[in-house]
């Protein structure tokens, strides 16, 4: 968290720390919802389909980072 924050530009830092408070408030959610996977199907599937998710996740941002930096 401290090397974006230093890696960050002055006037978007507050709202660096806005996204990294969210997602932090959203990790026990994510956790329930593996927990329930990991119940109804198997701990692997539970592991692998979170790992598929992050993977989607991180490829949607790294091709939207250069339209998303020009909004701002």
């Amino acid at each position: 968290q401290t090397v974006i924050l230093v890696r960050t530009p002055e006037e978007l830092r507050g709202r660096m720390m806005a996204l990294t408070s969210l997602l932090s408030g959203l990790q026990p959610l994510g956790t329930m919802l593996t927990g329930v996977v990991a119940d109804l199907a198997s701990p692997q599937l539970a592991v692998g389909g979170g790992a598929l998710v992050a993977a989607f996740g991180l490829l949607v941002v790294f091709t939207r980072t250069r339209e998303t930096l020009r909004t701002f």
